[in-house]
């Protein structure tokens, strides 16, 4: 379903058979963007995207935070 809400304006948007590409896309999508619940999402695509993204943000927040802890001993000694 979620690929199908990229590719076509469906729902309270309106419904056309156009397909959705370019500038029209990403206007579509800074409109329907505030009102999803990504925690309560029932696609499994978006779903994997979200953790995949928590994930990785994650571990970039670790690294950042590792580096900032090792590199003032470096200078300590």
């Amino acid at each position: 379903m979620f690929e199908k809400l990229v590719n076509y304006q469906i729902g309270i948007f309106g419904f056309s058979l156009k397909k959705v590409t370019g500038t029209e896309n990403i206007a579509w999508a800074a409109k329907i963007s505030p009102l999803m619940d990504i925690d309560n999402n029932k696609s499994p695509s978006c779903c994997y995207f979200r953790d995949k993204l928590r994930h990785f943000i994650s571990f970039a927040i670790s690294v950042v935070n590792n580096i900032f802890v090792f590199i003032p001993r470096l200078f300590a000694s």
